[in-house]
C-alpha cells in the first residue's frame, strides 16, 4: 500500500491548465507529450448557465473563468515547493525556540526559511 503522505516528487510545473513534472516517467505520461508525467489537471465551468451534463454542485464549484483556473494550476504547480518550505520553516523555527540562546544562533536559519516560504507563496501565486 502506498503512503498516504506521498505524492509525485516535484518541481512541478503549470503549462496551461495541465500540471506535469520532468521526474522520470512510470506511467500516466501526457498523450502529446510522452517525456512529461502528467500530475494534474484545472478545470473551468466554460458554460455555467446551460450545461444540463453537470450538476448543481459542479456548477457552484467549478471556476467560471479562464484566469481562476490559470491561477488554479499554477498553485497546484507550486504545491511541492509550498509544502517543502512550510515544513522546513517549521522544523527550523521549532528548532530556534528551545532556549534564548538557540533562537539567536537560529536566526540566519530563519531568515532563510522565511525568505523560502515567501518566494515559494510568490510561485503560487504569480499566473
Amino acid at each position: 500500500m502506498q503512503n498516504p503522505n506521498s505524492h509525485t516528487p516535484g518541481p512541478w510545473v503549470a503549462s496551461g491548465l495541465s500540471v506535469y513534472t520532468d521526474m522520470p516517467i512510470k506511467h500516466h505520461t501526457s498523450p502529446r507529450d510522452p517525456t512529461h508525467r502528467h500530475v494534474a489537471q484545472a478545470s473551468w465551468n466554460d458554460a455555467p448557465d446551460w450545461d444540463e451534463r453537470r450538476s448543481e454542485a459542479d456548477k457552484m464549484n467549478m471556476p467560471t473563468n479562464f484566469t481562476e483556473a490559470l491561477a488554479n494550476a499554477t498553485l497546484i504547480a507550486a504545491s511541492p515547493e509550498l509544502l517543502a518550505s512550510l515544513r522546513w520553516l517549521v522544523t527550523t523555527v521549532s528548532s530556534g525556540m528551545e532556549s534564548p540562546e538557540s533562537m539567536d544562533y537560529a536566526r540566519p536559519d530563519i531568515e532563510h526559511a522565511l525568505m523560502r516560504a515567501n518566494m515559494a507563496i510568490s510561485r503560487a501565486t504569480v499566473v
